[in-house]
């Protein structure tokens, strides 16, 4: 086995350990091929009682609009309503944690739990999410610049600690990478009938079979929403060509959410937001793939999508 192919299957390790421990650290870049070619935010209420009641309640005024093509523009509005609260209780942080995944408090991608990119100031999520989750920040000289959040989320909806990792500037923040688990208001079917017909589709995989069988990675970008969206795909080899099959349901998403008035290309995005961990090429879904943006849009609102791609394009695991 060459060194290289052991470098590739101990990375596979690491996101295998990053997805269940909410471990991450960065890793090599990304290969990109160049082509040739809202609802009324709920107030979270706990209901186990203490002896102080505490209502973590993120009460932001959100008017998502999205256009006929399910493509929510930036019209947020935000009103904060933050206090300082006491640390929750286990059962009642984790009651609270999983009530968001499943609500995301009301709006949409990229406003995350009320969050959102540009607009919400650290200060005012970071007394929030204290609350039920472990906060760590990273200072550099003498400014927060990055804060990682873990909480544990039952096996219902993940089963692991899940990682949500914030980037600041000025106090406010910039962008969030986060994983919403098993949530069913993420799966894949959900999302894309949400968000729309993405501006571009990529696809990375492995020309063979490993010991944990075939990664085979599909990116959805956004950028005038502000979202990168990855899902991975059940994918085999057959012959001189790898297919990868989304799945309907258990998908295990990550996003990475931004403010879309920063231009950001897929490239840009996808090192911000270290999708670049397995050292792999990415290709356009129409350069790599049998089908093109639209043909993939259309088959994901009513079908299974399976993305067939030739085996030589890719790398050995």
């Amino acid at each position: 086995m060459s060194t290289r192919q052991v470098l590739l299957r101990k990375r596979w390790l690491g996101v295998i350990f990053l997805i269940f421990t909410g471990a991450c650290s960065p890793a090599a870049p990304l290969q990109i091929a160049t082509p040739t070619a809202p609802q009324n935010t709920p107030t979270l209420q706990p209901s186990n009682t203490r002896t102080a009641t505490i209502t973590p309640s993120l009460t932001p005024n959100l008017s998502p609009t999205p256009t006929s093509t399910h493509t929510p523009t930036s019209t947020w509005t935000l009103t904060p309503s933050w206090t300082p609260r006491d640390t929750l209780e286990p059962t009642q942080a984790l009651e609270v944690a999983e009530r968001l995944l499943e609500t995301n408090n009301g709006c949409l991608l990229p406003c995350w739990w009320g969050f959102i990119p540009g607009k919400t100031e650290w200060r005012e999520a970071q007394q929030f999410l204290e609350t039920f989750a472990s906060v760590s920040v990273r200072e550099k000289e003498g400014e927060i610049v990055g804060a990682e959040v873990n909480l544990w989320i039952s096996k219902r909806l993940a089963g692991a600690y899940l990682p949500q990792f914030y980037r600041l500037e000025d106090g406010v923040i910039q962008s969030m990478e986060v994983y919403p688990g098993f949530s069913p208001l993420f799966q894949f079917r959900s999302f894309i009938n949400q968000y729309g017909k993405p501006a571009e589709v990529w696809i990375d995989t492995y020309q063979n079979e490993g010991p944990y069988g075939v990664p085979f990675g599909v990116y959805l970008y956004y950028p005038e929403i502000g979202i990168l969206a990855f899902y991975a795909a059940d994918a085999k080899v057959s012959g001189d060509l790898v297919r990868g099959c989304l799945r309907v349901s258990k998908s295990y998403p990550k996003f990475g959410l931004w403010d879309p008035q920063i231009e950001m290309s897929f490239e840009e995005s996808a090192k911000l937001f270290r999708f670049d961990f397995l050292d792999k090429i990415a290709y356009p879904i129409e350069q790599a793939g049998d089908m093109d943006v639209d043909t993939f849009y259309r088959t994901a609102l009513s079908s299974e999508v399976c993305i067939q791609t030739p085996a030589h394009l890719w790398s050995v695991q």
